[in-house]
């Protein structure tokens, strides 16, 4: 006779390893099916699904409720696949040392299991999340609708329609290549032997002794016997208690799964009621969106996702552009961070974006634009997703590469009929079949980061973070060309004490990478015979040179005020231009030898990319878009009308005046997003890099580094012309506030690493609340008592009668950061990075996760109306919860990652990662 999950979970806790594989051949084609969705790399799935196993063997006598096995597998394997992608793991392929036939062999090689995989994958990226997910679970771990919906802990018909959904959007054939190819999905026999052979080297974490495992149907009768005697639902809000398998007797509290959670009244006097927002009356619960018209919001139109219910907003324009190109025609493309490509026919003056065919990364929005290069009518456009053809002028667009390998562009370079393509990690590629085969010529190029590529004539030319190397026609291999630089060596010791501080504070340790020695080539560009590169040589600073031998001597030409590192180079007949990270352009009409700053109205210096047009027509791009000269540089206008690809931060709400948090810009729009004003700082140079606005009393402040000579951090507020930010408070400087909140006269700000602070006004210092060490990244106030999340998932509590800070989450700590803490009423709500949303209506005492309905648990942010929470996540876009229910439903559909939510007189602002601040109305 089988035996059932519960004894199988009981007996691998009593020794037995050998049940414990039974549970691993149940689930471990669902678990690989989920990684393979969420990561798009089988091998890495394949690691995934083993890691998944070995931790809940671990921790299996944690688990709280042997029923939900399941769920808890598919949260694991969801948490281990979220720290694979915040890693960003480069794609690895061994190679031996082959002969070179075999190795161009193995290049021409097509429809392999790899490309099936990647060709399925892509097919699949077209769909909703949860639609995606659905499907690989159904075809390539053959799950019934059922089984998938105990996985993802969600009912049978929610299950059902998505599967619907996913069909309905796949054309006939893709649903048939699908199925036909789910054989190339399948798992090794021999990973369950693996595993299992994994956990004999593993102690799982020991149980408490005592009597087994109550049998479930009877405790379930239980709680149905309770349920008829008369027992309210409030009375059953503290279901949640830890659970053991050897209970020594049997669960009191039991959990009804669909029952409304009502919240139970705190009479403890340190909690005072505390009002919603003023603008809480004019809300009204839902939209209503069905899920048929939610299926229907990833529609592509010229490259771009409807967003179903939402609008989005006159901008606020610009934005990171990561490079630019002119069409012989004078076209101008404009390659952005996360929001695809722009074209401009008229100039720049207005910008369109044509991203028809580009593909999405995780969290919604195209994948950053590194390259293009052109020849005829073919423009490509090198991604870190891959290369892309276009040959219609940019309206619609072709990958040309496959191989996982071939991906992450740097840079794409056409010699005669060859194409060449560098890459962050791979090295440099070529084909000559317009993408059927792709052939590396690596020889003196292995494991470094191409970040330039350059070519004179047919010798090619590749910066990386250890120098420049060089390959002519008649090489097979590349040779550095860094004649006269010396390699700084790394002071290791001083490295692991900044490392050492980071982690004790609760930051991450810094990469080996960024202190790597070397001789970093940030740009390359060719004037007549002479080769021009950037240079940044660890301790002795930046650099630009010329050479006029291909490489094989140097000659500094650095300009005097040049003091920042050279981002960007180009050249347009005698006019050599030169762009820097944070110090503006730069003008030589003597090949270098002097140099001209030009930067008057470039309000925007932090430049990364530069394009000549003609000797006097220029275009630079910055992180705050694109801005244009017609008189060699002498002056610059901002030309962004129409190009979008702003990161949001912060949005807030003061009267009906919306403000957005660009970074080091503040905006503000006072017409509903139809157009935004920059706030100017007044006659100031000073930036200020915000990392949180609060609203009180009808004015906005702000926690910001101010940088201008000195770098100071504090509390600034607008002033009442909406014109600048004016110091607050200036007695106590704190550098690193992450978190600020306003009860009437008093402040509260939590930082990293130093504490949290409290200061009234009027007072004459700020009080150190202590809790030193941990990374603060969200606070909120209740009455007197603080509340406050950190890096590592922790939340901590100082009620204003006590000196110490209580730790009041480590039965439901998160393992990834704590992003918002907000009340509503009487309960508090704790946002996750990782595992979504708790609350706890007993002032923190104890956690219940409420995440029904909540498809993505990466959630970003919080905010309220007062009497509803809305949360804006990383994969999903919004979705809204009523104080007084239990289950989640989506606001609209919208497809890029929320980083900051409003919402006044009924309209919800979300602030998106490159797409700028969209809005919706709440009405019915």
């Amino acid at each position: 006779m089988a035996l059932s999950e519960i004894e199988l979970i009981q007996r691998t806790l009593d020794g037995d390893e050998s049940a414990f594989g039974f549970l691993v051949d149940k689930y471990k084609a669902a678990v690989h099916a989920l990684a393979y969705r969420k990561l798009g790399d089988f091998h890495h799935a394949e690691e995934i699904t083993q890691d998944t196993f070995l931790k809940a063997y671990q921790k299996l006598s944690t688990l709280r409720d042997p029923r939900r096995f399941s769920g808890w597998l598919y949260v694991i394997a969801a948490r281990l696949c979220l720290s694979w992608q915040r890693k960003e793991r480069p794609y690895t392929h061994a190679i031996d040392n082959r002969e070179t036939a075999e190795m161009n062999s193995m290049a021409v090689a097509k429809y392999t299991d790899q490309r099936i995989r990647e060709d399925v994958r892509d097919t699949l990226e077209n769909l909703p999340e949860s639609e995606r997910t659905v499907l690989a679970l159904h075809y390539f771990a053959g799950m019934t609708c059922e089984e998938i919906g105990r996985f993802m802990g969600t009912s049978r018909s929610a299950i059902l329609n998505r599967l619907y959904r996913a069909r309905r959007h796949l054309k006939e054939e893709m649903i048939q290549m699908i199925q036909q190819t789910s054989g190339a999905f399948h798992l090794p026999h021999t990973v369950t032997q693996k595993i299992i052979g994994k956990i004999r080297k593993l102690q799982p974490t020991p149980s408490p002794q005592g009597k087994p495992i109550v049998p479930w149907i009877a405790v379930a009768a239980l709680g149905l016997i309770v349920l008829f005697a008369g027992l309210a639902p409030r009375q059953m809000t503290h279901f949640q208690r830890p659970y053991s398998l050897n209970a020594p007797e049997p669960a009191t509290l039991v959990e009804v799964i669909d029952a409304p959670i009502i919240d139970l009244p705190v009479t403890k006097p340190a909690f005072v009621n505390r009002l919603g927002t003023p603008h809480a009356e004019n809300h009204r619960d839902g939209n209503g969106a069905s899920d048929n018209a939610l299926a229907a919001a990833k529609d592509l139109q010229n490259g771009e996702w409807m967003q179903l219910g939402w609008t989005q907003t006159n901008g606020p324009y610009g934005g990171e552009i990561r490079t630019l190109h002119a069409t012989p025609e004078g076209v101008i493309f404009a390659g952005t961070e996360g929001a695809g490509i722009f074209r401009s026919t008229d100039g720049g003056d207005f910008w369109t974006p044509v991203n028809t065919g580009l593909s999405y990364h995780r969290g919604g929005g195209f994948l950053p634009v590194n390259a293009f290069v052109q020849k005829g009518n073919s423009l490509y456009a090198g991604t870190s997703g891959g290369l892309y053809i276009s040959t219609n002028g940019g309206d619609s667009w072709s990958r040309m590469t496959h191989d996982r390998r071939v991906s992450n562009v740097s840079g794409v370079l056409i010699i005669n009929n060859r194409l060449y393509i560098s890459t962050y990690g791979e090295g440099v590629w070529y084909t000559d079949d317009n993408g059927e085969a792709w052939i590396p010529i690596n020889d003196g190029l292995e494991n470094l980061e191409i970040r330039k590529f350059a070519a004179m004539g047919t010798t090619l030319f590749a910066g990386t973070e250890k120098g420049a190397f060089r390959r002519r026609a008649s090489e097979h291999s590349w040779t550095p060309i860094n004649a006269g630089f010396t390699v700084q060596p790394i002071n290791t010791e001083a490295i692991k004490n900044i490392n050492k501080a980071r982690i004790e504070s609760g930051a991450d340790p810094l990469p080996m990478s960024l202190f790597a020695p070397g001789l970093r080539v940030d740009s390359f560009t060719i004037m007549g015979d002479a080769l021009y590169m950037g240079l940044y040589m660890g301790g002795k600073g930046k650099g630009l040179f010329r050479s006029d031998d291909e490489g094989d001597s140097w000659t500094g030409i650095t300009g005097e005020s040049m003091n920042h590192t050279v981002q960007a180079l180009a050249a347009s007949g005698t006019m050599l231009y030169a762009s820097t990270f944070g110090g503006g352009v730069f003008r030589s009409g003597d090949g270098g030898d002097s140099w001209t700053e030009v930067n008057d109205g470039l309000t925007n210096q932090t430049v990364s990319a530069l394009l000549t047009v003609s000797e006097k027509t220029v275009f630079v791009g910055t992180h705050g878009g694109v801005f244009r000269s017609t008189d060699s540089g002498d002056s610059w206008i901002e030309v962004n009308n129409g190009l979008t690809n702003t990161w949001v931060d912060n949005l807030a709400v003061v009267g009906q005046t919306v403000y957005a948090d660009l970074g080091e810009r503040l905006v503000r729009s006072d017409n509903a997003g139809k157009s935004w004003t920059p706030i100017m700082n007044g006659a100031t140079p000073a930036r200020y890099a915000i990392s949180e606005l609060s609203d009180s009393g009808g004015k906005l402040y702000a926690a910001a580094i101010r940088i201008s000579d000195t770098v100071e951090g504090g509390i600034y507020q607008l002033d009442a012309e909406n014109n600048s930010l004016i110091e607050h408070y200036a007695n106590r400087r704190l550098i690193s506030i992450t978190s600020l909140e306003i009860v009437g006269r008093t402040f509260y700000v939590g930082t990293r690493g130093d504490g949290g602070f409290r200061w009234e006004e009027g007072a004459d210092s700020w009080t150190n609340l202590g809790l030193e060490g941990h990374a603060i990244t969200a606070l909120s106030v209740f009455g007197k008592t603080v509340h406050v999340g950190t890096l590592k998932g922790e939340i901590f509590r100082l009620k204003d009668t006590e000196e110490s800070w209580e730790l009041i989450n480590e039965d439901m700590r998160s393992d990834g950061s704590i992003t918002e803490l907000k009340w509503i009423g009487t309960t508090l709500y704790a946002s996750t990075w990782d595992v979504g949303v708790l609350r706890s209506i007993d002032g923190g005492d104890s956690w219940i996760p409420v995440n029904d309905g909540l498809v993505d648990t990466s959630v970003m942010t919080l905010c309220t109306d007062g009497s509803t929470l809305f949360a804006g996540t990383y994969y999903n876009g919004v979705f809204r919860l009523a104080h007084d229910k239990n289950m989640w439903e989506p606001v609209g559909s919208i497809a890029h990652r929320v980083e900051s939510l409003a919402v006044v007189d009924g309209v919800l602002y979300a602030g998106t990662t490159g797409r700028g601040v969209f809005r919706i109305s709440l009405e019915k």
